[in-house]
């Protein structure tokens, strides 16, 4: 879900995206919201935006659980140096559900129709108006995917000679 295979080739986000994410975390806790605001508005969801006063007490909520600023800086760098896993999925062998929003812009949905080229009996789902998030409208519909995806009996065994393990894309 969201995610990419690491090609060089594929896009980034954009550079205002790039940017906001370069910059070290705040200190406080009512920058660190604001922040996580700006980035929730940069790469989350447009056509599904969250409630602004849920969302900052979610944010409030979790820097007093957890705020740790090297964290951020740890997943930051390990993202940037994770690679090319091309090869790596090509060698996935269960059927693999990808899932990834059609306003994603930290992550392009190229990405994930990429990763769903890549592994053998996989199947694309673009969610239309998600971004790099997860808006409470859709629960529903990304819960149904899942629990379908699981509970399918394909879902337990590999592909067997001659059975077709190409991607589909799904909309």
């Amino acid at each position: 879900m969201m995610s990419t295979s690491g090609a060089r080739h594929l896009p980034g986000p954009p550079a205002d995206v790039r940017r906001h994410l370069i910059s070290a975390p705040p200190p406080d806790e009512d920058r660190y919201v604001e922040r996580r605001m700006r980035t929730l508005a940069l790469v989350g969801s447009r056509t599904y935006p969250a409630d602004r006063d849920v969302l900052r007490e979610r944010l409030r909520a979790a820097y007093r659980r957890s705020f740790r600023p090297e964290g951020y800086m740890r997943q930051l760098a390990a993202v940037i140096a994770s690679g090319d896993r091309v090869a790596a999925l090509r060698r996935i062998r269960v059927p693999t559900l990808v899932i990834h929003g059609d306003e994603d812009r930290l992550v392009p949905p190229a990405a994930s129709e990429h990763i769903a080229r890549l592994v053998p009996n996989s199947r694309l789902e673009i969610i239309e108006g998600m971004g790099h998030d997860l808006p409470e409208p859709l629960w529903p519909r990304l819960a149904d995917l899942i629990l379908g995806h699981a509970s399918e009996p394909q879902a337990t065994r590999e592909p067997r000679l001659g059975e077709s393990s190409g991607a589909q894309a799904m909309g």
